[in-house]
């Protein structure tokens, strides 16, 4: 159990201005995309390098992170509503169904338009097959050339040297159809100019993520979901890396002032950490204001397996095979319910857990496999406290605070035994 400390000016207050204003121009740039083409427009599902996107000089367009916003601005439901008219089930993912409810109605985050739509779409199998569905769909609708990134299938066994010279034979496949489709050729400068932004970002970021082992945590629990915009949208952008670089400075510089003042009150204590958990996988970004129930009860979130699945240094002499490195050997996707185990005893160890949150998310079947088996593990083997639940990070329908509470507040109490 953690220590209690009060009275931290929070670090989102540190960081909520340059961010808002990263955030700010970036859908600026979007609807103004939407309105006047002045470069090809790429719509990518997770995973597509988006280094590769950057260094061709092409807008890189998230649905997925665009269809949290929606969510955390009230509109999935509505969104969710329209694809289900058209046929769609509510019951796939539910980033699919709420960006192809916008691609329906051209109803958006912000209302009427503001987002182009794509002159090219690149989906990869490397995290999940509903992209493969969901894109095709799309082009199809759309009438846009699509690009499948193929990936070998990862087990708890891992990759072999011939998995990873076919991923780098597809990332080529993908050059050549930047080329062609959007007719934006890739140079070996501006790739490696755009590469070493992304590594920096990333290294700055590893820092941000990890100071989480520290007791108290300098970042609350929401922080990191706040944080990741820019590692998701802007990698390969010099912003990422200034703003990434600022955070984890301040993040420093707390900390020693900390190990040099232990009675300053005003910004360097962490307040009201009481426990600390992980928490898998996405969060209900349609009901944010859950959080403040765990942070009420000094629960802090310092690990969770989704932000850090964005990040990745990029250290080898060869860009591709360096690419390679980053997605392919993504920590965050293990797929084996062992390697999955394996990691979880070693961050427990590491960031000091006191227990363990899992939802159950109805609009995420993929990921959610092996949680009640992970539950078990984390219970019995390493004698942690479990709350599970079943919710969906999309869809209100799915969704039900009362019984999340219901489930939430005796998990609460419990801890204080």
């Amino acid at each position: 159990m953690a220590n209690t400390q009060t009275n931290l000016t929070p670090l989102s207050r540190f960081y909520r201005e340059p961010l808002t204003a990263l955030m700010n121009r970036y859908y600026e740039k979007l609807a103004q995309l939407a309105k006047k083409r002045d470069m090809p427009v790429a719509w990518i599902s997770t995973m597509v390098p988006i280094e590769l996107i950057n260094a061709a000089g092409l807008f890189p367009f998230y649905p997925e992170n665009y269809a949290a916003l929606c969510a955390s601005r009230g509109k999935s439901k509505d969104l969710i509503a329209v694809a289900e008219s058209k046929g769609i089930s509510r019951d796939l993912c539910g980033y699919a169904t709420c960006n192809i409810g916008s691609v329906l109605s051209d109803e958006w985050a912000f209302g009427k338009g503001g987002v182009p739509l794509p002159d090219v779409l690149i989906a990869t199998r490397l995290t999940c097959n509903i992209h493969i569905g969901w894109f095709q769909y799309l082009s199809r609708r759309l009438q846009v050339p699509l690009f499948i990134m193929d990936a070998p299938y990862r087990s708890s066994a891992g990759y072999e040297e011939k998995d990873v010279a076919y991923f780098i034979d597809q990332l080529k496949r993908l050059v050549a159809f930047i080329e062609e489709k959007a007719g934006r050729p890739i140079s070996r400068e501006k790739l490696e100019e755009v590469m070493t932004n992304s590594d920096q970002a990333s290294l700055y970021w590893a820092e941000i993520s990890t100071s989480r082992k520290t007791i108290p945590s300098p970042l609350a629990s929401n922080d990191v979901f706040s944080l990741m915009f820019p590692m998701v949208t802007l990698a390969g952008k010099e912003e990422a890396v200034t703003f990434f670089k600022m955070v984890a400075e301040e993040i420093k510089r707390r900390g020693e002032s900390n190990a040099q003042d232990s009675g300053n009150k005003l910004e360097n204590k962490p307040g009201k950490e009481k426990y600390r958990f992980i928490w898998d996988l996405f969060p209900p970004w349609h009901d944010m204001k859950l959080w403040k129930i765990f942070d009420d009860a000094g629960v802090v979130f310092v690990i969770d397996f989704y932000a850090d699945a964005f990040s990745g240094r990029l250290t080898k002499s060869d860009p591709y095979l360096s690419l390679a490195d980053k997605y392919l050997f993504n920590p965050s996707l293990q797929r084996g319910i062992v390697a999955k185990r394996d990691l979880v005893e070693k961050v427990a160890r590491e960031y000091h857990l006191d227990g363990a949150v899992f939802m159950s998310n109805r609009a995420c079947r993929y990921f959610s496999l092996g949680q009640l088996d992970l539950a078990d593990y984390v219970r019995n083997e390493l004698g942690l406290p479990v709350l599970f639940f079943e919710g969906d990070h999309m869809d209100p329908n799915h969704y039900t605070r009362g019984s999340v509470e219901r489930l939430v507040y005796p998990f609460l109490e419990m801890l204080k035994e």
